[in-house]
């Protein structure tokens, strides 16, 4: 409805990628919008070709390769902290690695891992000193999303993770593991409204106090709409 503009962005055109499509929000008249998504096609171009990971392994070191159109990020940090009126000194390092892999048109992997450490030192040399007490956790991220279709997506996601440290006086919650595996559904209808359901169940275990230890199942059912 209505003439073309060569102004900017007159129909409010917006990329999605989760629906893979341009949205297109234009008016027809005072207190009258539009909304609609837009595909663009093309039959000179040839087909995706979903990427493929090779495996190679040498004694006992695996290799994976994979092409460029997997992207990935690194990034780290080391901060540390001194008092030398107490000999005291802190070094904080952290590691974090992660990336998506497109295996076809409608799914995506991804994966994160991460890293943290705590260094402590003090003028206390008696037993128990403080560097046994500096914790070391790990996380590590694996998940598939897939979009069924414009207005539904899939995804699944399992989580592992746990700190550590010497403990020399078996203290509770200083030695924890925990795994969770996360499902969600999301549709959106043609008003503009969605519902989405989780599921996650998860279990987390003490190494020290096994009393602390415990099974669960999240669920959780969401929904919005526009007025």
């Amino acid at each position: 409805p209505g003439g073309v503009s060569n102004s900017v962005n007159f129909f409010g055109v917006t990329y999605s990628p989760a629906a893979q499509s341009f949205i297109v929000a234009y008016s027809a008249g005072p207190g009258i919008a539009y909304v609609a998504s837009l595909q663009v096609t093309s039959s000179h171009l040839a087909p995706a070709e979903a990427p493929t990971i090779t495996v190679a392994r040498a004694g006992n070191n695996v290799t994976l390769q994979w092409p460029a159109s997997a992207t990935g990020y690194l990034a780290g940090s080391y901060k540390v902290q001194e008092n030398a009126e107490r000999y005291a000194r802190s070094a904080a390092s952290a590691l974090q690695a992660g990336g998506n892999l497109q295996l076809g048109p409608k799914v995506v992997a991804f994966g994160e891992y991460a890293f943290e450490s705590l260094k402590l030192r003090t003028e206390i040399s008696d037993w128990p000193t403080s560097a046994m007490f500096g914790p070391d956790s790990q996380t590590a991220v694996a998940g598939l999303s897939w979009t069924v279709d414009p207005h539904m997506w899939v995804t699944a996601t399992y989580t592992d993770w746990f700190v550590s440290n010497d403990n020399p006086l078996l203290l509770p919650e200083a030695n924890i593991h925990g795994r969770e595996l996360t499902l969600t559904l999301r549709r959106r209808f043609n008003d503009g409204s969605e519902l989405g359901l989780l599921v996650a169940p998860l279990t987390y275990k003490d190494k020290v106090a096994d009393t602390l230890d415990y099974r669960a199942t999240i669920v959780r059912l969401s929904g919005s709409t526009t007025f």
